[in-house]
């Protein structure tokens, strides 16, 4: 995933203050480019808040977040991001990144584990 200008951003203003911090994770089958400056997904089409985030590590954050296959079933999934808003297309995205078309025909759920680190 691309860690992008607005992530890189709020993690280092994060350190010393109370910026809303990246707990969602949204799909979506858009497709174009993205890069640091991207900020929402082309075409989001599913969001949900993280199940678990794991802070042990020093300056390391994992976040686990759920999709069952109900939630799934009858998807193409071509993108993925993490961010900092439960609304839709608000340009929070932390880490975006599309690939080629993942489908998901009702028996499959998905997770997605994100690993963030500060260096």
């Amino acid at each position: 995933m691309v860690y992008t200008t607005v992530g890189k951003e709020r993690a280092a203003i994060r350190l010393g203050s109370n910026i809303n911090t990246p707990d969602y994770v949204a799909v979506g089958d858009g497709s174009g480019s993205k890069d640091a400056s991207t900020v929402a997904l082309v075409n989001e089409t599913k969001r949900t808040s993280y199940n678990g985030v794991d802070f042990s590590t020093s300056k390391k954050a994992a976040y686990t977040f759920d999709f069952n296959s109900v939630e799934m079933s009858g998807t193409t999934l071509t993108e993925i991001g993490q961010f900092s808003s439960g609304a839709a297309n608000t340009g929070s995205a932390w880490l975006i990144e599309g690939f080629g078309g993942v489908n998901f025909d009702g028996s499959n759920e998905l997770q997605v584990e994100t690993k963030i680190e500060v260096t």
